[in-house]
Formats: structure tokens, sequence, C-alpha cells
């Protein structure tokens, strides 16, 4: 009996998740200690992010810093990821340990509840624009209701790739 292909192999493309190295960055600036449906955002995230802890992922937190807190299926930082001060994605990008994890993921989950100024786009989207070329990107946006006014300015340097997929994670438990 023939088996049927419905999708084709493509040469240099990964075919299962477990063979991708996957980096999972979660805003945890201060709007994530917010509640909605009395569960923080900053659980939905994290909680969204261990879904993948036993595939080759690293799980790194950011606000106006940036912390590794998860690789190689065990933790590395005994701190818990706690909402702290503001939004700025470009701090991935200062700390040596997370920015290694950008530059070496294959996909990027990028998570965020939250908007960035017009300068912060752009300082963002210059910092990694020859970075992130040949990377799978997905965009979780945290929100209450598929309704809500949507701001995905965090996202907006990833949106001229090929290969990025934005998600509203609405947060209805």
């Amino acid at each position: 009996m023939q088996s049927i292909q419905i999708i084709p192999k493509l040469d240099g493309v990964k075919t299962y998740i477990k063979d991708t190295q996957i980096g999972i960055f979660i805003d945890n600036s201060g709007s994530t200690g917010n509640k909605i449906n009395d569960k923080k955002i900053i659980l939905f995230e994290l909680g969204f992010a261990l879904n993948f802890r036993k595939f080759n992922t690293t799980i790194c937190s950011w606000c106006d810093s940036a912390k590794v807190h998860f690789q190689n299926q065990s933790w590395v930082s005994k701190n818990s990821i706690t909402p702290e001060t503001c939004t700025e994605p470009s701090c991935i990008l200062r700390n040596n340990a997370t920015r290694l994890v950008f530059e070496n993921s294959e996909t990027i989950i990028f998570m965020t509840d939250g908007e960035i100024s017009a300068n912060d786009v752009t300082r963002f989207a210059s910092q990694i624009c020859e970075i992130i070329k040949n990377k799978t990107i997905i965009c979780v946006i945290t929100t209450m209701d598929i309704k809500d006014r949507i701001n995905i300015s965090v996202f907006a340097p990833f949106l001229f790739l090929n290969r990025v997929i934005i998600f509203s994670g609405c947060l209805v438990w």
C-alpha cells in the first residue's frame, strides 16, 4: 500500500517541532500583572510557553531588561517571572544570554499585551532586521476579548517577513 504525502518535504525545512530550536519571549512588563477574568496576563503567557517545555525550547522574559528562565528542559533561573516595569523589546538584544537565544532560535514565539512608541518600533526594527530574516515568528497578543482594540506595534518589526503569524490569545478560561 502506498502512503499519501499531503505536504511535500522541502529541503532545509524542519517538519517536526521537536527538530526546531524555539525561543519564547514573554512580556513581563507591569501591565501583565493586570487581571482578566480573575487571571493575571503573565500567568496566561507563562502557561502558554510551558506547553513547549518538552521541546528544544528556551523561555525568556522581557520588559526593560531581559532574562533566560528555562533552557534545555530545566529551569535556569529560580526567580519567578513577575510583572515589572515598562515594555521595551530591544532590551532582549542588550542582554548577551537572551540575544543568543534570539539569534539561535529557528522559531521565535513573541508574546505581549502592550504597545510601544513609534521610536521604539524603529529602534527594535533596526536592531533585529538582519537577525530575523530566516526565522519563523509567531506573535501572540494577549487580550481579554477579540473585540478589544488591539495594538500590534510591538510586532511591527516582524511584519515584513514571509514567515510570521499573529495570534490573538484571547484570555477566556
